[in-house]
């Protein structure tokens, strides 16, 4: 029997004739282009080019849904919000849908059928639920489901907790975003340009300006990399890691434990820092060394 994950998940649908329209002045992925077998990361931006809502995007039916972390959901809506007056569509937050992860630890069985995507970035489709296979880059596959009201699964066999299903989707270099870091991070910081989040071929979105010019005239000093230790230790999203005389050298995007993967924590970092330093602490009393590592998203 396959084990369920209950996730932390909260749904945004946009719909109505101008749903697209408005989208695609407010998001940074391109959803002209996004079908119906497939999903896309992307952000809502402000003018700034800071980042204020990060979500995975379906179409579906007469519009789109938007899966984001749940305590960004309330800026996101008061947000968009001010600008869906003037179009033809309606935003809802969706309390119909529930989220449950699979994670199966070989890629080569994971279930391949009707419901479950074969590659990542592909969605299937049943009554019951909408399947979402993440994208994958090491020997395990991620499925994220989206259930209907009174379709959720049996929870008879939940071996793998929410924070080992956070531990695995932070070893793929997928970021979150929290309350607390809203307004905090670049697009391209969170290395997001890599997970398809965005098009600079698409026409003008908010927050547009400042991420198409270091895309085209400025230099990327810094990214998100990977930070691992055998040691139990994680910190809050936001928080400073450390060089070894206590000084900040970077800030954390997510930080997770699990015996499967050990700590492992996403953290934007200067790249001249990576270039010359192997090494990072999550705590100024450097009581942990963690390993960084470029992450590889191909």
């Amino acid at each position: 029997m396959m084990s369920f994950i209950k996730l932390a998940r909260t749904f945004i649908s946009i719909k109505g004739e101008d749903a697209e329209k408005f989208l695609q002045g407010q998001v940074s992925c391109d959803v002209s282009t996004l079908n119906d077998e497939q999903f896309s990361f992307g952000t809502l931006n402000t003018p700034k080019g800071r980042i204020y809502g990060l979500f995975k995007i379906i179409r579906f039916k007469d519009g789109f849904i938007l899966s984001v972390e749940p305590s960004t959901s309330p800026l996101i809506i008061k947000q968009l919000s001010k600008y869906c007056v003037f179009f033809k569509c309606v935003i809802n937050e969706e309390s119909s849908y529930s989220a449950y992860g699979n994670v199966i630890e070989s890629s080569e069985e994971a279930p391949c059928s009707d419901q479950y995507p074969s590659e990542g970035f592909n969605i299937a489709i049943t009554p019951q639920r909408i399947t979402l296979r993440l994208p994958s880059f090491e020997e395990y596959a991620l499925f994220e489901n989206w259930y209907l009201e009174g379709q959720e699964p049996n929870m008879i066999e939940n071996k793998v907790s929410y924070e080992t299903w956070s531990t695995f989707e932070t070893r793929q270099g997928i970021p979150e975003l929290y309350e607390k870091t809203q307004d905090a991070f670049i697009l391209q910081y969170l290395n997001l340009q890599e997970l398809g989040a965005v098009s600079f071929k698409k026409g003008c979105y908010t927050g547009q300006e400042i991420i198409a010019r270091m895309k085209f005239l400025g230099k990327q000093k810094k990214m998100t990399y990977l930070l691992t230790s055998k040691d139990k230790l994680t910190v809050n999203p936001s928080t400073n890691i450390y060089k070894k005389d206590g000084s900040k050298c970077g800030t954390v995007v997510r930080s997770h434990w699990s015996d499967q993967t050990g700590s492992v924590t996403l953290a934007i970092i200067n790249n001249s820092y990576v270039e010359e330093n192997s090494t990072a602490y999550l705590d100024p009393e450097c009581t942990a060394e963690f390993e960084i590592s470029t992450l590889n998203y191909s």
